[in-house]
C-alpha cells in the first residue's frame, strides 16, 4: 500500500534516549599560545573537562513521512568548563556549568518539478547555568 500526502498521520513514533560521559582535555594552544600584543596568554595549568549529560526525544512522522516533528530535551552537567577568565587575559576552569534546553522541530519534504526538497525548521532555547565554585566531582 502506498501512501500520498493528505493520508492520516502514522501511528509509529520514534522515541530514543541517551547517556554520555566526556573527558575533554584543554587544546594546546589554550595552553600554551600567547598574544602578548593583546594582552592574551595561554595557561598551562588547565584541566580537561569532564561532562555527564543525558537526552531523550522523540520523532512523529505524519501523512506518509511527507511531514514529521520531533523534540529531545537535553541536560549536561559540565566540571572544569573552560572559558576566558574574569580579565579576558588568560583561559581558566569554571568550577561547575550545567546546560539544559530542548531543540524542537518540524520536517517536510515538497515537491516540486518531481523533485523533493527538503524544508527544515527548528528552534533550540537553551539555559546555561555556570558557577565559578571550585573542583566538584562528576
Amino acid at each position: 500500500m502506498t501512501r500520498e500526502p493528505g493520508d492520516l498521520p502514522s501511528a509509529v513514533v520514534t522515541r530514543a534516549a541517551g547517556e554520555n560521559n566526556v573527558c575533554t582535555p584543554p587544546t594546546l594552544s589554550q595552553l600554551f599560545q600567547n598574544f602578548p600584543d593583546f594582552n592574551f596568554f595561554g595557561n598551562p595549568n588547565l584541566k580537561p573537562e569532564e561532562s555527564t549529560g543525558y537526552d531523550v526525544g522523540f520523532e512523529q512522522p505524519l501523512f506518509g513521512n511527507w511531514v514529521s516533528f520531533g523534540s529531545t530535551y537535553f541536560h549536561n552537567r559540565i566540571v572544569n568548563l573552560i572559558d576566558s577568565n574574569a580579565t579576558f587575559t588568560s583561559f581558566a576552569n569554571v568550577g561547575l556549568a550545567t546546560t539544559e534546553g530542548t531543540e524542537s522541530y518540524v520536517h517536510s519534504l515538497k515537491v516540486g518539478d518531481r523533485v523533493l526538497h527538503n524544508v527544515t525548521g527548528s528552534v533550540a532555547p537553551v539555559h546555561v547555568l555556570a558557577s565559578n565554585t571550585g573542583s566538584n566531582p562528576v
